[in-house]
């Protein structure tokens, strides 16, 4: 990994030699944690001069070309992100990238939906232990406003549910729950 130190502001050649680097190495760049402000900073600057431009061709061209730039660091950087993700949810590494947040929050959630999916897989083998014995169609929900208890289709008793509050459900609850919009998947 390399550490990039990069200009403040936020300048084209900066931007120039993480895309080099990016699109060009397999490994993932170490990028300040404020590197999206100083990039949403950095447009938004280069938005105002086009508007301000008599060269509106120009400007508006410089517009794409950053625009594509941009698109080709951020895609590597996802696939990137997902390949070490993968690595660690196979057991082939350890390690855990150093991340601006937006990049840690997505690698955070491919954690943890690999994992999720991994379990399902270990719990089919563990069927002589009580974790083996877990329904497969078991699904984690966060509650987005109170809900009273109710009856299910499977005639058991849910609830009553706080605002905020993670649980798991059968599939089939979650998703009505999900569909009234008073629960979403975690």
């Amino acid at each position: 990994m390399l550490l990039w130190v990069v200009s403040l502001p936020l300048n084209f050649d900066d931007i120039r030699k993480i895309h080099k680097f990016e699109t060009t190495s397999s490994k993932l760049s170490v990028l300040p944690d404020n590197f999206y402000n100083e990039l949403r900073d950095f447009v938004k600057k280069q938005q105002d001069l086009s508007s301000k431009s008599n060269l509106m061709y120009d400007k508006t061209k410089d517009l794409q070309i950053i625009k594509q730039v941009l698109e080709e660091i951020f895609s590597a950087r996802k696939k990137k992100i997902i390949n070490i993700a993968l690595a660690r949810s196979n057991k082939e590494e350890e390690f855990i990238p150093q991340l601006p947040w937006h990049e840690k929050k997505l690698y955070d959630n491919i954690i943890r939906e690999l994992d999720f999916y991994n379990r399902v897989l270990n719990e089919m083998f563990n069927l002589n232990n009580k974790e083996g014995q877990k329904d497969l169609n078991i699904v984690y929900v966060k509650i987005l406003s109170d809900i009273p208890s109710f009856i299910g289709a499977d005639m058991k008793t849910y609830g009553p549910f706080k605002k905020d509050q993670e649980i798991s459900l059968p599939y089939e609850i979650a998703k009505l729950l999900i569909k009234k919009n008073v629960a979403k998947m975690i």
